[in-house]
């Protein structure tokens, strides 16, 4: 892994993720299984990946490719795992647990979504 300097140089101006939940789900899938940052992450050690570091300070590292709106692949990945074998970067399988769901949970989308194709088109008066 290049230096946080190296990487400093190279990143993109403005933010990965527009918020910290996105960057939550984005980091369960890879930050968290990354031996980059598992060290860190568990509390063994006071330093963490670098490109990390970069995002934080409002850039984006050149290593993350962008393959969808605040999703990544990040070229630096190596699985955290035991049976890595150390080929160089790899796709992790995204979040490590499943979402949550309760029992007696709404899908409102599919609430809003059956409104909103049922109300009339309505031009509110002034509009034109």
């Amino acid at each position: 892994m290049r230096s946080y300097e190296e990487i400093e140089a190279d990143a993109r101006p403005g933010t990965a993720f527009s918020n910290g939940t996105s960057f939550e789900i984005w980091s369960a899938g890879w930050c968290e299984r990354c031996k980059w940052d598992a060290a860190f992450q568990s509390g063994t050690t006071d330093q963490g990946c670098p490109l990390l570091l970069i995002a934080i300070m409002g850039k984006t590292p050149k290593e993350w490719t962008e393959t969808g709106l605040q999703d990544y692949d990040c070229s630096e990945f190596v699985s955290d795992d035991d049976g890595d074998d150390g080929d160089g970067p790899e796709t992790p399988d995204g979040p490590t647990s499943p979402a949550v769901e309760i029992d007696g949970q709404v899908d409102l989308f599919s609430v809003f979504a059956d409104q909103i194709a049922e109300a009339p088109q309505q031009v509110p008066v002034g509009a034109l």
